[in-house]
């Protein structure tokens, strides 16, 4: 049995992947790893997903992403690593439903968003923000409001605005378009997701025993 770790951005998927392969004796993949492989065997060009994306554009990033997902036909005792988009065509719920068990990383989609922004704006980010700039913010934020905006650090704060910059996005735009991303993929996550475990009180430990605990359910 494979067991397939989905949810939003930033929610622990590849870390706590490669922790539970390597506690149940298992292999690890990681679908983006697999994407950025793929892109340099067609391309003979190493980039990252995010250059991948932005350069190439969403279609042709999700085909090779389907690509890969359907290459993992016929494996077993696998721990594998969802991109966060990965559910986002059905027929790859379809394939992945026939090789393993998806397990949903439910957390705080603020808690997420502090965490992205200390680093490098994501650029699954970039289109949203003028495809959804007619949706409220507010109204966008109810399904999880904002919760303990003081843990940032000054040094996340000043990455945060360097992001920003980047992106020539503000704070609210930044903030409309992950709420908006979340509210989109949250209901594809909990619909395809064999398991749920709600991550938001956890620590790594106890995020990984948690899941530990699940497999140990399933054999």
């Amino acid at each position: 049995m494979n067991l397939i770790l989905c949810g939003l951005p930033k929610c622990g998927k590849t870390t706590l992947g490669k922790q539970l392969a390597k506690k149940l004796n298992r292999s690890f993949i990681d679908i983006d790893q697999l994407i950025e492989n793929a892109y340099y065997f067609m391309k003979k060009k190493r980039a990252t997903c995010r250059q991948i994306y932005l350069e190439e554009g969403e279609g042709f990033f999700r085909t090779i992403e389907t690509m890969e997902i359907t290459s993992l036909k016929g494996l077993e005792n696998h721990v594998i690593a969802l991109g966060g988009g990965g559910l986002n065509d059905f027929k790859n719920v379809e394939i992945l439903k026939t090789i393993g068990q998806l397990v949903y990383l439910k957390s705080s989609p603020s808690l997420l968003l502090n965490r992205i922004r200390s680093l490098q704006m994501p650029a699954y980010l970039y289109r949203p923000l003028v495809e959804n700039s007619h949706l409220d913010l507010a109204r966008l934020s109810q399904i999880d409001p904002p919760r303990h905006p003081s843990r940032l650090g000054k040094g996340s704060l000043f990455r945060m605005r360097d992001a920003q910059l980047e992106a020539g996005i503000d704070q609210k735009q930044f903030e409309l378009s992950f709420y908006a991303l979340a509210k989109k993929r949250i209901p594809l996550y909990e619909s395809a997701a064999d398991y749920t475990i709600d991550t938001f009180l956890l620590n790594r430990d106890e995020m990984l025993w948690r899941v530990m605990d699940l497999v140990l359910t399933l054999e």
